[in-house]
């Protein structure tokens, strides 16, 4: 999905599709932002259960430098994990 509001774009990937039903990435998300002020420098934050937010954190470094790639005509400025928080149903009474 993305989401463009006054001056930042965010599009999200749902890792939620069949290939995924298997992988501990099953339901994490990662979002990418970018601002009008910083054309082609992105913040990405992977979000996940927290096992696959361990595995993101894990593995921040290697995909750090795979970004810092000097061939790569776009900049990740900010590359964050994070657990996802299950939403709180609130029960109804009668």
């Amino acid at each position: 999905s993305i989401l463009k509001d006054t001056g930042v774009t965010e599009t999200t990937l749902h890792l939620n599709t069949p290939e995924f039903a298997n992988s501990p990435y099953y339901g994490a998300q990662i979002i990418i932002r970018e601002y009008s002020t910083a054309p082609l420098t992105y913040n990405i934050e992977l979000i996940g259960n927290p096992l696959a937010a361990d595995l993101f954190r894990r593995n921040l470094p290697i995909l750090r430098s795979a970004f810092d790639d000097p061939k790569l005509r776009f900049r990740v400025h900010r590359l964050d994990t994070s657990i996802e928080r299950p939403v709180e149903r609130k029960e109804e009474t009668s």
